[in-house]
């Protein structure tokens, strides 16, 4: 059967639906009327036990109640509603807030209130909307009430959908009352915001009265409510409930805004319940009455709509409800809810239609030891003689009855009471109070007791108990303080008697509970959310003779909310009644909610932190005050789900121990936050949204011992428009398997990650995109393995940003590194550090891509790049200082070169490159090292280039080189292959000022043009030997097209099976060498001149050609002595 609790407060909210029953006007119904009784919910809320007190022969008591409380609901308005409808009202099934305010206005439009799930619509709704056909749906509530999807559900079905519902349930009640009164209203009831029993009985009067209900905090009128009650301009406001609910500076203020102000209140919601019956209905005139638990909301709202619509009757164009909402306990009738309904209807226990008297409480004043005679008071409303009856005896002293007269024999001096019922034979009254003040015997000896003053301190919303034995006093009923202490400790008998408390529950000064026992033990329950500094209350203390009163005085600090999903419906929130769902908010600035270990999440849409909140699940202990006190111990830590966002920070919050499940919207979220937040031993699995987003926020983050998973498609972490810190400890973990990772946004703060970070899947990388401007570092704890897009990409970064990024990265699948324009004074940093490496296994595009760099960049990890289709470091543009590292290229086989650089106005530094192309073959020349358009490039350490398909080296337009390579191998560089380099093995072109030194063999084999090609060559070159074998053209060509000017030099090898010329300097086009120096290099099967110059000068020694060949191109002004001046040509 499920969850009785469950089951029937569905079945009450499904009853509001009721409320709006058709409003035809209905004939007079004369006395005796049909009569009937009732209950709204099951045995679990009220039980058999109360059922059967309120059976009588003479009318019918009717439970109820069912399963599901959507189909109750399209039940309920299938019994009272036909097709043809204007209106039904929606409401959700999970929260009654929205469709508290609602009530009335639904009762009074005729039509019914459904219900619905958050996400979704329920069949039973979407068939009886069907059914009615109504011209529009009013939806009471906001998205996170009554989602979008339903909305667009509900729009398929009718004409028109209207959406009543704002921010908070005060919003939402000024909302539906713009709606129903847009013209004013004469009459305005104020309830609690945070309490549903007022409002919710009080649905029916305004409903009669064609009222609306606004709500206020119980010592403060909102803005909003204040501004709708000068639109509205009632000429009566009526407050709902005692000066506990809505305070007396409230009540003041509302009565600058109405002609009068009325307050309908009794000392509980149930005597609260009586009042606001008794102003509506006179005796013998209500055709119903509903009895609902008192402390089961959901019971009492479906009631609201039923007894506040179904069944009323219009008479002189006044709309009148058929009966009133009562309340009840679980397992007993109050006498004052019994009293009200025989008013109401005097045939229960009164077959002849007789009245019952009613008795009313009396004041009287007493001396000790001296009988009292108090005449009783009480009236019949049909003249009946009545007698009287004692119901309970005062704590001291006796009363007998005598006649009408009650006498009253003192014992102690203070303050006695004691109880009594009047009766016509027929029927018994009310139970009324007489309270006597016994005043000491004038000359009697003064008492021998002294009070002194106690004074103890609690937790706002928290049990306390102060027992003298900590093994036998009273328990705590949840979680609290319990201390071992005694309320008689600094109370004496100068006489020497032994002191007793006279036990006792009552309330305290400002709305608590306590119970005091006789060993001088208490427990003591706060006022639900009293945010004063001090709460009192008073004892009494007795030898047997005399006695005495005392006052305690109750420090209150540290409000906190307590809310545990096993806890059972309709808590206030207290520690011995928690909340078992997730409000919207609650509580105040600087409070603590605390969420209880328990077997189910917790559930809600979302909760919102306000000011200074802390919100603690039991994974961490609870602990306030100075010292601290210990609340609750450290536990398993709860689950809190949600069908929106899961919870979110505004200003200096916290979040500890707690686990954040499935939520519809972001995990975590700061939205235009500002101050400090700490997430500490949070663990946020699996968001829809974001797990943790920031946005629009100023402010101080610090996450530790903290789990952040995300498998969904979305971000791990998400950062936007920020400002501040952002430290993301050695403590915490990151792991996603799916989703963007970690996303950086115009954020301008610092941000230190020191996590172990794991991003590998989907798009799971690292952005910082969008003129962010911030310090980020990352540690080697952070690996990102194959996303599908950039593993860390950068893009508008602007000064004086700086990235650190120390951890390892493997990515098959796009860039390694995506840098998109970075503006001068930021700086760009990867970082050796252990064992950490950049890694990319064919990849479809560039390993490491750079556009429009004008900041600073670095990477000194050790970065490879094997079987890439295209350039495995691709830069263009910029004017930063670049600085490569340890880059190792394996078998480039796509275009472009293994390195291809363009554009760089700085200096691009590289050190200890190994480069290797395996294009030959593919019809694609890879070259291995590609650059143009640049300042300065400066190679060190130890570098070597393998090109197998394409040139080994290609420089063009750059201005200033410092390069050194062990090595330089180009070899199968044919016409067949298509590049962007020529057909070369090394060329050089307007390469202006320093060296280029290649300090070993620079190998050439089998290209179809220039073995080393220089024009326009400042720099000096030193090779330290050749191999060039089988090119289509020269060998070595120097200053052919341009002007030369650097030396050049070659340090031995061989040079054969040329096409033409084995050493060309200077050309037809007046293009002129410097001096070059060639020794020990032997030449053979050369297709032209061994030497051809035209005013360059050749000198070396040891060089081998036979035959020896010279062409001075018609006039060389230079000089050439080819080796040692053996072969010279003029």
């Amino acid at each position: 059967m499920g969850n009785a609790s469950v089951r029937y407060r569905v079945a009450v909210v499904v009853l509001l639906a009721l409320t709006t029953s058709v409003m035809a006007p209905a004939p007079a119904i004369a006395h005796p009327a049909p009569f009937e009784v009732v209950v709204l919910g099951g045995p679990a809320t009220v039980s058999e036990a109360v059922a059967d007190q309120l059976d009588d022969d003479r009318h019918d008591v009717v439970r109820l109640a069912d399963e599901d409380r959507y189909g109750t609901a399209a039940a309920i308005s299938a019994s009272r509603f036909g097709p043809g409808i204007t209106t039904a009202f929606v409401a959700t099934g999970e929260d009654f807030a929205d469709a508290l305010a609602g009530g009335p206005w639904a009762a009074r439009s005729g039509g019914p209130i459904l219900l619905t799930r958050h996400g979704d619509l329920p069949e039973p709704t979407r068939a009886e909307i069907l059914r009615l056909s109504p011209d529009r749906v009013v939806i009471l509530g906001g998205p996170s009430a009554v989602s979008p999807v339903v909305e667009a559900e509900l729009a398929d079905l009718v004409p028109t959908v209207e959406r009543i519902g704002g921010d908070s349930r005060v919003e939402t009640a000024v909302l539906v009352a713009q709606a129903s009164h847009p013209s004013g209203a004469g009459e305005v009831a104020i309830a609690r915001a945070d309490d549903f029993a007022d409002a919710l009985t009080a649905g029916p009067l305004m409903a009669a009265r064609d009222g609306v209900i606004l709500l206020s905090d119980t010592n403060q009128l909102p803005d909003r409510t204040r501004t709708e009650l000068q639109r509205l301009d009632p000429d009566r406001i009526t407050v709902l409930g005692g000066t506990a609910a809505i305070d007396e500076d409230v009540e003041a203020e509302l009565a600058t805004l109405a002609d009068s102000v009325e307050r309908v209140a009794g000392a509980t919601r149930t005597e609260t319940a009586v009042a606001i019956s008794a102003a509506q209905f006179a005796a013998d005139t209500a055709r119903a009455v509903y009895v609902a638990n008192a402390g089961a909301f959901p019971d009492a709202l479906a009631g609201a709509a039923l007894a506040g619509g179904t069944g009323g009757t219009f008479a002189g164009g006044t709309f009148q409800p058929n009966g009133p909402i009562l309340l009840t306990d679980t397992d007993r009738l109050p006498d004052a809810t019994a009293t009200e309904i025989r008013r109401l209807h005097p045939t229960i226990d009164d077959p002849d239609d007789n009245l019952p008297p009613v008795a009313e409480d009396i004041d009287a004043i007493a001396t000790e030891n001296v009988p009292r005679i108090v005449p009783l008071v009480a009236t019949d409303p049909d003249g009946d003689p009545l007698t009287y009856a004692i119901v309970d005896q005062p704590s001291s002293g006796s009363v007998t009855i005598d006649g009408d007269d009650a006498r009253f024999v003192s014992g102690l001096p203070g303050q006695r009471t004691f109880t009594y019922t009047a009766s016509d034979g027929q029927a018994t009254s009310n139970v009324a109070t007489v309270t006597v003040t016994v005043r000491r015997r004038s000359g009697a000896p003064t008492s021998p007791i002294v009070i002194g003053p106690d004074t103890f301190d609690a937790f706002g919303n928290t049990q306390l108990v102060i027992t003298p034995d900590l093994g036998t006093g009273p328990d705590l009923d949840g979680p609290g303080v319990r201390i071992q202490d005694n309320l008689l400790d600094n109370d004496t008998d100068t006489g020497g008697g032994t002191l007793d408390v006279v036990p006792s529950s009552t309330g305290t000064a400002n709305g608590g509970t306590v119970t005091t026992y006789a060993d001088g033990s208490f427990s003591y329950l706060p006022p639900v959310g009293y945010t004063g500094a001090d709460d009192t209350f008073t004892y009494t203390v007795t030898n047997g003779t005399d006695s005495a009163d005392g006052t305690v005085t109750v420090s209150l600090t540290d409000m906190i909310w307590f809310l545990d999903a096993d806890a059972p419906p309709g808590g206030d929130g207290r520690s011995h009644a928690p909340l078992d769902t997730v409000p919207a908010t609650i509580g105040g600035a600087g409070d603590t909610i605390h969420i209880g270990e328990s077997a189910a999440a917790i559930g809600g849409a979302g909760i919102t932190l306000v000011d200074g909140q802390q919100l603690l699940g039991v994974g961490a202990a609870l602990e306030v005050g100075p010292g601290p006190t210990t609340l609750v111990p450290a536990g398993i830590p709860p689950v809190l789900e949600s069908t929106a966002s899961g919870v979110a920070l505004v200003h200096d919050n916290t979040v500890r121990g707690l686990d954040i499940g499935s939520t519809a919207g972001d995990g975590i979220a700061i939205d235009g936050g500002s101050g400090t937040f700490t997430l500490d031993s949070v663990t946020i699995t699996d968001s829809s949204g974001a797990c943790l987003r920031v946005d629009s926020t100023v402010g101080d983050i610090t996450i530790q011992d903290s789990t952040i998973t995300q498998t969904n498609d979305a971000a791990g972490i998400d950062i936007t428009s920020h400002t501040g810190t952002f430290s993301f400890g050695p403590t915490n973990t990151l792991d996603a398997t799916n989703g963007t990772g970690l996303q950086f946004t115009d954020a301008d703060g610092t941000y230190d990650v020191t996590a172990g970070v794991t991003l590998n899947g989907g798009d799971a990388g690292i952005d910082i995109l969008n003129g962010s401007a911030g310090t980020f570092t990352f540690a080697d704890t952070t690996t990102i393995t194959n996303p599908t897009g950039a593993a860390v990409l950068v893009r508008d970064f602007d000064a004086p940003g700086q990235l650190d990024y120390d951890g390892s990265i493997v990515n098959d699948n796009g860039e390694l590194v995506l840098i998109d324009t970075t503006a001068a004074g930021s700086s760009v940093r990867f970082n050796t550090n252990g064992g950490n490496s950049l890694t990319s296994t064919g990849p479809p595009g560039p390993s490491i891509d750079l556009f429009d760099v004008d900041g600073d960049l670095t990477i000194t990890t050790p970065t490879t790049a094997t079987d890439s289709q295209f350039s495995p470091l691709f830069a263009t543009d910029g004017s930063g200082t670049w600085t490569f590292h340890d880059l190792t290229i394996i078998d480039l086989t796509g275009l472009n070169g293994g390195v291809d650089v363009f554009g760089n106005t700085g200096t691009v530094n590289f050190h200890n490159l190994d480069i290797t192309t395996d294009s030959a073959g593919t019809g694609a020349a890879a070259t291995g090292f590609l650059a143009g358009g640049n300042n300065v490039i400066n190679v060190t350490g130890t570098n070597r280039i393998d090109a197998d398909g394409g040139p080994a080296l290609v420089l063009i337009d750059t201005v200033e080189v410092d390069m050194k390579f062990e090595s330089l191998t180009a070899r199968n560089n044919l016409s067949s292959q298509i590049g962007f380099s020529g057909d070369d093995g090394v060329n050089l072109l307007s390469v202006g000022a320093g060296s280029i030194t290649v300090v070993g063999t620079t190998t050439v084999a089998n290209v179809d043009e220039v073995g080393i090609r220089m024009d326009g060559v400042g720099a000096d070159v030193t090779f330290g030997s050749v191999a060039i074998d089988t090119v289509g053209e020269d060998a070595v060509s120097a200053g052919a097209v341009f002007t030369s000017t650097g030396a050049l030099r070659i340090d031995g090898g061989s040079i054969s099976n040329t096409g033409r010329e084995g050493l060309r300097f200077g050309g037809i086009f007046d293009g002129t060498s410097a001096n070059a120096t060639v020794d020990g290099v032997a030449f053979s099967s050369i297709g032209g001149f061994v030497v051809q110059a035209a005013n360059s000068t050749l000198a070396g020694t040891g060089n081998t050609a036979a035959p020896f060949s010279c062409n001075d191109q018609g006039g060389n002004t230079g000089f050439i002595a080819f080796n040692g001046g053996a072969d010279t040509c003029p």
